[in-house]
């Protein structure tokens, strides 16, 4: 079932004469310029060949172009009768695509499917993220968790206490900040490429601790030497290389 249904303008034509139900054939004498990617919905004996108006005989039905045919909609429910009409039989009628009430109140439902009627878009589960619904071709990963586009990009995001050891994942964010509770090692993950991190190492009150950080490529190939005096802070910034998996540092200051 299609809730978007496209239109083309103006589209009158004939048919061959056809009785009730979706297993019926519908071949307009002309299919040109009716979408074919999406269902769509034509009104047949609304009039007759003079225009005159046929009353009762008027029947919209929903259904898809195939070929010269049109192919009646059978599911989730038939396409004969759209619209309050009746699924009737009817004689060489003329065949219209004309908008009607069905046709929007099927595209408000298909928008009230992901959006609240203030149009705020409704919470998205992993349920709603599979592999059939989202492929990599559109969309990566970066578009869905991201942090440099969706996930506190402009905020400070704070790990804690260090202890010994401790992951600075990157989806929580491109700044991030991390008291150093002992002598501890870092690592980084999930950081994107072309990213640029910037990670704050607070020493607490006792202090004294050293840090030791994933490989960094510095300039000149020196590292920096970090401040370990209690309360002392040591700011970093580097860009993650995915394609050569390098972290490239890009500045180091400490405020002893």
């Amino acid at each position: 079932m299609d809730y978007f249904r496209k239109y083309k303008s103006n589209y009158s034509s004939t048919t061959n004469s056809f009785s009730t139900g979706s297993g019926e054939t519908i071949t307009p004498n002309s299919v040109s310029g009716l979408p074919t990617d999406t269902e769509i919905t034509l009104t047949f004996d609304r009039v007759d060949s003079g225009g005159t108006s046929l009353g009762t005989k008027v029947e919209r039905v929903i259904g898809t172009v195939s070929g010269a045919n049109f192919v009646t909609r059978t599911s989730p429910a038939s396409g004969r009768g759209a619209d309050s009409t009746t699924d009737q039989a009817h004689t060489s009628p003329v065949v219209e695509m004309i908008w009607n009430a069905k046709d929007w109140n099927d595209l408000i439902d298909g928008l009230l499917i992901e959006h609240q009627q203030s149009g705020k878009h409704k919470a998205i589960t992993s349920s709603d993220i599979t592999a059939s619904k989202v492929t990599a071709s559109l969309v990566t990963a970066c578009d869905i968790t991201g942090p440099s586009r969706f996930v506190r990009a402009y905020g400070l995001h704070s790990i804690g206490n260090s202890g010994s050891a401790a992951t600075v994942n990157w989806l929580n964010g491109d700044r991030q900040t991390i008291t150093i509770s002992a002598s501890t090692t870092l690592a980084f993950s999930n950081a994107q490429s072309g990213q640029i991190l910037t990670l704050i190492m607070r020493e607490n009150s006792t202090g004294n601790y050293s840090i030791t950080l994933p490989t960094i490529k510095w300039n000149g190939g020196v590292s920096p030497t970090w401040a370990t005096a209690s309360n002392s802070i040591n700011t970093l910034s580097c860009m993650y290389d995915a394609t050569a998996s390098e972290y490239l540092g890009q500045s180091a200051t400490s405020y002893a």
